[in-house]
């Protein structure tokens, strides 16, 4: 099940901050900077609710338990194995559940797979060009730009830019549907980017977080030739 389409490309899902532990909370935390991928992963999130409630499936219930708290390694081999399927999963979890430790860990994951084996970056464009272009896993992390939460902001700035600079993946045929969700996600990604640079507060400066974030998204970007084309 995939529940991100073409058509939601435009919107927000608004959403509540809870505490990560009884101590401190995760706003807290980031407002320090001390939100770590190892503090938001070692949390304990009820997924049965999820499954009981009719948002994710039994299937996909196992599938999380498969990865959850596993080794790197362990976790990559499974999404190797079942790449689209997890890419559909984690669309799903993002578009149909609002909160916010949820968007916080599926990032958290994220990020750190992304890092051990960039190479997992292609199943999110085998997802777009499998479907031509109706399951678009790149919509909810899209969504994620409009939160407030600075480590969401950067962990999902991060990866759409990882996600869209990425070369590695090869159609087995060309799809004129899919190659246009990724253009438009390239020239809207990049847009909102320049919005946040052009933005500026002079009393904050470059140092501001979220302009820190998009400079970054931006070096990310011109490192693939779609990138500069969508930047340029």
């Amino acid at each position: 099940r995939c529940r991100a389409s073409r058509q939601q490309r435009r919107g927000a899902m608004p959403a509540l901050v809870p505490p990560l532990s009884p101590q401190v909370s995760s706003a807290s935390r980031i407002k320090q900077g001390s939100l770590t991928n190892a503090d938001v992963l070692g949390e304990q999130i009820p997924w049965p609710t999820y499954q009981a409630a009719g948002i994710i499936s039994k299937e996909q219930l196992e599938m999380i338990y498969n990865i959850d708290k596993k080794p790197i390694a362990e976790q990559a081999k499974c999404i190797e194995a079942r790449g689209v399927e997890y890419i559909k999963l984690i669309t799903t979890l993002l578009d149909g559940i609002s909160k916010e430790e949820v968007a916080l860990y599926v990032l958290a994951l994220l990020d750190e797979l992304a890092a051990a084996k960039p190479q997992l970056l292609l199943f999110f464009h085998a997802a777009i060009f499998e479907s031509k272009g109706e399951c678009d896993p790149i919509v909810p992390l899209m969504k994620l730009l409009t939160r407030q939460s600075l480590y969401i902001l950067e962990k999902a700035t991060t990866l759409i830019a990882k996600v869209l600079s990425f070369t590695g993946y090869i159609p087995i045929a060309p799809d004129a549907l899919a190659e246009q969700v990724l253009t438009e996600h390239m020239n809207q990604f990049s847009d909102s980017l320049m919005i946040v640079i052009k933005s500026i507060n002079p009393s904050e400066g470059i140092e501001a977080p979220k302009v820190v974030y998009a400079l970054a998204g931006l070096q990310q970007l011109v490192f693939s030739t779609p990138g500069r084309a969508a930047i340029l």
